[in-house]
This record gives structure tokens, sequence and C-alpha cells, in this order.
């Protein structure tokens, strides 16, 4: 599964065809499981797994199909699925609605298969959704974005120059992270498929769910615990230093080689005074977070305070400067930009009429940085900057 979302997502794919990777390589999956699940079934032989395989399968080709009917929508359904509700605008929700209904309906499908009623498919249908979905109002999709995504990406041991595009998605964990709610989508109903049955009769799925609950409460209400905590303690704690910085490292001076020895050895890496660190032996997991501590948290440049010029507005943009420093051949600036081109720019990350295709919010905010935070030939480079 990682080696097809990683062949699918190349640069080469991505040009040579007009459709939405996710697409490609959810087909492809399909393909691959569908196939091994009906050589399993004409086999006659482990039905659990041909029955987990079939169901994977055909989430993928859900999937793969919904982003397709949500990608076309952009300009043929353009009207009926996307609008603008109120002042503040809410066009993320339709097509997020669209993902959620189209799981359900999935499940509703697959009643007879799951020997489930109608109403109980599309009760269990909707929790699978608003917990581990593929929309934005999934449980799952919440934690990806709001701290585990960016959690992972810290201890991920591949680096920017990784061993291969293959290998490198191998090692990342946020490869894998996209595969979880598919997986666990697919073993649910594979074993409400698989629930006993009494007297040639499948048991009633309420009756099943009570006996249950009444034998395993202590873990159902730990699984309760867990899903509360995700939803409200958990983001902020994955993106505290707790997980991200554990050594609780801090930037200091200049150098930034200097930087990245410092953090190497405050996580137990200590290289020889003349040692490279592009050559050197450096475990990637540490290597890799040391990067990113560096680049998140910003240098503390010792320098000397210069005096603030004023605010200066240019094209609709307001540029404030809040600090400039000085410490030897460095000068570091730190400003922000706020204005109408800026909240225009934030609208566009979930716009009420989205782009015709799906590059254009990535070539927005070139034609945003190229305008508005591109330094000129006479303009004193930037170091730190923030867009309000």
């Amino acid at each position: 599964m990682v080696v097809l979302q990683s062949l699918s997502t190349s640069a080469f794919i991505g040009r040579a065809l007009p459709v939405d990777p996710t697409a490609i390589w959810m087909t492809a999956l399909a393909i691959v499981l569908g196939t091994v699940a009906a050589a399993l079934w004409r086999w006659r032989r482990l039905r659990p797994v041909w029955l987990f395989l079939a169901l994977l399968a055909v989430r993928s080709l859900q999937l793969s199909l919904t982003g397709v009917f949500l990608t076309w929508s952009h300009g043929a359904l353009a009207a009926p699925l996307y609008w603008q509700m109120g002042p503040l605008g809410y066009g993320w929700l339709p097509p997020t609605l669209v993902e959620l209904a189209a799981g359900v309906v999935l499940v509703a499908a697959l009643a007879r298969f799951l020997r489930l009623r109608l109403v109980t498919a599309v009760i269990v249908g909707l929790t699978l959704e608003l917990l581990i979905g593929a929309s934005d109002l999934s449980l799952f999709r919440f934690l990806l974005l709001n701290g585990l995504a960016e959690a992972a990406m810290f201890v991920s041991p591949v680096t920017s120059a990784g061993p291969g595009q293959i290998a490198g998605a191998v090692q990342d964990p946020l490869a894998y992270l996209t595969l979880v709610g598919p997986i666990i989508w697919a073993f649910a109903l594979q074993q409400v498929a698989l629930r006993p049955e009494k007297g040639g009769v499948p048991q009633h799925l309420g009756r099943a769910y009570l006996a249950f609950t009444r034998a395993h409460w202590a873990p159902l209400a730990v699984l309760a615990l867990v899903v509360v905590l995700a939803r409200f303690p958990l983001p902020a704690y994955l993106t505290s230093a707790t997980v991200q910085n554990p050594a609780h490292f801090t930037p200091t001076g200049t150098d930034v080689q200097a930087q990245f020895r410092d953090c190497l050895k405050a996580y137990g890496v200590n290289l020889p005074p003349g040692a490279s660190t592009k050559t050197a032996a450096i475990p990637q997991g540490v290597g890799q977070r040391c990067a990113n501590i560096i680049n998140t948290y910003p240098a503390q440049v010792k320098g000397r305070p210069l005096p603030v010029p004023a605010p200066v507005t240019a094209g609709g943009v307001t540029y404030t400067v809040t600090s400039v420093q000085v410490a030897g051949n460095v000068l570091r600036i730190d400003w922000r930009a706020s204005g109408p081109p800026m909240d225009e720019f934030g609208a566009s990350a979930y716009p009420a009429q989205p782009p015709s295709d799906r590059r254009a919010t990535s070539n927005r905010f070139e034609l945003l940085f190229m305008q508005y935070f591109r330094p000129g030939p006479r303009t004193p480079r930037s170091r730190s900057s923030s867009a309000d």
C-alpha cells in the first residue's frame, strides 16, 4: 500500500495524468486487493483474510471514486455543490458532507453482505466515518490536522536527501498514517460480518453489542476516554515541546552547523570535532528531529538592536517590522504582513468556489510570495517573517 502510494505521487505520474494521484493509487490498490480476495474466495480458504481484503478493496475504490467525483465537480457541478453560506463562508462543508455521505452509503450498500438491517448499517457507517473517515469531520482527520502528522514528521527517520522515493516512503511514518483509516474501517466491518450465529441465524446486532458491552465494559470505558482525550487535550500535547523537542534544546547563536551539532549532542550523538555533519554517521531519526527543531524554533540572534521603521503600506499590504538586529555580518529582520491580499489568500484555503484544478492553491501561494514577499535586488534578505 505504501509503495503504490509512493509511486502514484511521483512527479512523472503527476504530470502525465491530469488526475488526483490519490485516485490513481487507491484504484490500483482496489484492483490488487480485489484480485487476491477473489482468488481466496474461489479457493474457499481463509475466509477472514479474503473478507478483510475484499472490504479494504471496496473502501479503496469508494475513496478513489469520491475523489474523482469531487475533482470533476469543481467544474461541472460547482453550482449545486459549492456555495457561500453567510459572511464567513462554509465552502468546505459541501465536499466534506459528500465524503461523509459516500462512506455511509457504502456501508448501507454492504448491509446484506454484513448481515445488517439497513438502519443499523447506516448507524455503523456514520460512526466509522466520524471516527476514522477521510472527511474533515472525522476524529482521525482532526488529529492529523492538529499535531499528529507534525509529531510524526519530527520523529521521521527520512531526511530531505533520503535513500530514494520508495525506500523513503517505507521508512516515513507519514506514509502509514493515511492508511490507518481504511485498515481500521475494513477490520471493524470484518468483525461485524464474522459475528457468530445462533441456530443458523445471525445474532441480532443490538443484543450482540449489549452482551459485548457487559462482558468488556472496562476496555470500552478506556476507549471512550481515549476518544475524549484525542479530541481535546491530545492535539495540544502532540504539538508541545514534550513530543517535538523532548530534550528541550533551544537553538542559540548564528551558525546553523553549530546549532545542529549542539542539538545532536543534546540527543546523545557526539560528533568528533572535525566530522562533517553531511557525511558523519548520524541516526536519521535524531538528525531529522534536530533539523526540524532548528527550522521550527527561530535561532536566538544575540545582536545589537537597531531602530524599527514605521509600518509601510504598498499594494494593499501593510508591512510591519517588529525588530531589527545585527550580529557580525548577519542582519535579522522580523516582520509581518497584513491586509486584504493576506485575508484573501487565507480564505482560499477552503474556498467557497474551489479552483478548477488541484494545483491552483499552490500556484496562488507562489504568486502571493512573488508579488508581496520576494525580496528585490536592493532589499536585505529577511530571515524571519509571518503573514497574519
